[in-house]
Parts: C-alpha cells; sequence; structure tokens
C-alpha cells in the first residue's frame, strides 16, 4: 500500500517527478535546489552548483524508490544528496591523499 505523505511544496515536487516518470523536474529545481546547493557548500564541495545538478540529476533518476521509502520529500531528497556529497568528499580526500 503507498505511503500518504503530508502536503507540502516539497511533496507536490516530488510527487510531479514521479508521476512523470522522472521528466518533471523544474519544480524540483526550484523547491529543493538552493537547500541542495547549501548542503554542498556544508559538505565543502569545491563546485557546489556541479553537486546541486549531480544530486538533482539522481532524484531525477531514482525518483520512484521515494514512493517506498515512507520519508518526506525533504528527508529523502536530503538524504540522497547527503549520500552523493559525502561520495563526492570522499573521491576528493582520495585524489589529495
Amino acid at each position: 500500500m503507498p505511503v500518504s505523505h503530508p502536503p507540502s511544496p516539497e511533496t507536490d515536487a516530488l510527487e510531479r517527478l514521479v508521476a512523470s516518470n522522472g521528466q518533471e523536474l523544474a519544480e524540483c529545481v526550484r523547491t529543493f535546489g538552493p537547500v541542495l546547493y547549501r548542503l554542498a557548500q556544508h559538505e565543502g564541495l569545491p563546485d557546489p552548483e556541479e553537486a546541486t545538478y549531480l544530486a538533482l540529476s539522481r532524484v531525477q533518476v531514482h525518483c520512484e524508490s521515494w514512493t517506498r521509502s515512507g520519508l518526506p520529500a525533504r528527508v529523502w531528497v536530503l538524504g540522497v544528496a547527503r549520500q552523493l556529497y559525502r561520495g563526492l568528499t570522499h573521491h576528493r580526500d582520495l585524489q589529495e591523499g
């Protein structure tokens, strides 16, 4: 049985993305882009804009996983981004070390 998420701009954006099979990304960019950018800055990534693009791309590809996760939209998107950003940070550290 699908999980019902409380209405919010984040939920609406992700529901629209899922319903369009990943084609309707513009609302997710507007809704999540600024917070993903700030998170990338917080993680110390050298190019927060590129990191934001990569995170939104991953959200787009894996958006159908959100419905099965049972998580609020914002929590799921930030979790996807944090996992990606930590991987990018780890890769950068390996290259520098």
